[in-house]
């Protein structure tokens, strides 16, 4: 995966990738709306909030919060 910096879109970068047999694919650009991993992320955060409201005092208290959720 590239993140569209010029240097992966040299010419003699593409050349050398194909001369490893490497094509690199067409990707949409990165939306969190895409990304599932997000709403787990928010759905444990906003839990986390619910029950452990000072949950950021400390980092333990944060470890015992994310271990519970």
């Amino acid at each position: 995966m590239q993140d569209g910096a010029p240097g992966y879109k040299a010419a003699e970068t593409k050349e050398d990738l194909h001369e490893r047999g490497i094509y690199p694919i067409f990707w949409p650009a990165y939306s969190p709306d895409l990304n599932p991993i997000e709403t787990e992320w928010n759905l444990m955060k906003d839990w986390i909030m619910k029950k452990y409201p000072d949950y950021y005092t400390s980092y333990n208290r944060l470890r015992i919060a994310v271990k519970e959720a």
